[in-house]
């Protein structure tokens, strides 16, 4: 039996108990990111400021709280299935790294929009929020992965709980070509190539899901950050150092992602000498729908608690 097969293989009862976590999750809630729904902060780092979203129930029943870092450029519209089974029930926050549009950043010219900044940026984010002092899970996805992965290599945070659903360890988002353009195009022109190309994609795009984040994607991207995230960041390979991370981390892995082949996210878990590794496949169109439902059961518990028992038949032994 191939790796392949070996792992990325999920019985009916498997599929059976993922089906019934999601129809749990699918509640009907505000949207976190509505006006008026959630505390909106500012929060001050070097060269801006990030945008967050706090959330506190009017009576907590999960344990602890949910601190959250989406993907690349993503708008909060994309993610607001995410908060769905947790709301309501636990405090939680909503981080956005400083690519996006909603970042505060100062002098265009000078500002670092790197992973290895956001790393600086999620450390000084905890500490403001006082997470560093309570028990949570970090919880972050592709792009914010990487960030997540960028600050434990550096050994600047030490998270009670820590997963990452599709994290990266290299720099996926754009091919030479594109980086040749965004190096060569002022923000400006960039600005209005966008929806262009977006026009372009979206004619041939027949998965309704994909149409909607690349909708999200393509309003979420402002020229300039774009421009100088992509270049600053397109060398980035944390690859062979992934063992540095002393930290227990779970790296989950659902529905088939076009950035990375399957046994990427698995030869990721096996790099670190704590890592575990999930697999839990759905729909491509509830991707965000189950990344909140392991975040949810995960608030369920304390750091003493371990995995969840729900997602314990997930697991994916690791042969190291």
């Amino acid at each position: 039996m191939s790796l392949q097969e070996d792992i990325f293989h999920l019985t009916d009862d498997k599929r059976n108990t993922i089906e019934q976590l999601m129809q749990a999750g699918r509640r009907d809630v505000p949207d976190f990111c509505a006006e008026g729904v959630n505390e909106v902060i500012y929060i001050p780092v070097k060269d801006g400021e990030l945008r967050v979203f706090h959330h506190i129930p009017e009576k907590v029943v999960f344990k602890r709280p949910i601190l959250f870092m989406p993907g690349y450029i993503a708008k909060p519209e994309t993610w607001v299935d995410f908060h769905k089974p947790h709301h309501g029930l636990c405090e939680y926050y909503y981080l956005e790294s400083r690519e996006k549009a909603s970042s505060r950043m100062k002098n265009r010219m000078k500002v670092k929009l790197t992973i290895k900044e956001s790393a600086n940026d999620l450390v000084k984010v905890i500490d403001f929020l006082g997470l560093n002092k309570r028990d949570y899970l970090l919880i972050a996805s592709s792009y914010g992965g990487g960030i997540v992965f960028q600050a434990l290599i550096d050994k600047q945070i030490d998270p009670p709980t820590i997963v990452v659903f599709d994290p990266i360890a290299q720099w996926v988002y754009t091919k030479k070509f594109t980086n040749f353009i965004s190096l060569i195009t002022p923000p400006f022109i960039l600005g209005i190539l966008r929806n262009l190309i977006a026009k372009i994609y979206l004619a041939k795009m027949e998965n309704l899901a994909q149409k909607k984040r690349f909708i999200a994607f393509a309003k979420g991207t402002e020229a300039w950050k774009f421009r100088k995230c992509t270049n600053q960041n397109k060398r980035f390979d944390i690859r062979d150092k992934l063992s540095e991370i002393t930290e227990e981390i779970a790296i989950f892995h659902g529905p088939l992602d076009k950035y990375h082949p399957r046994e990427a996210y698995y030869n990721f878990a096996k790099a670190i000498p704590k890592g575990r590794f999930f697999f839990m496949d759905t729909a491509d169109e509830n991707r965000e729908l189950l990344a909140g439902v392991v975040g949810t059961e995960y608030a369920r518990l304390t750091k003493d608690e371990d995995t969840p028992e729900t997602l314990k038949q997930f697991e994916i032994k690791i042969k190291r």
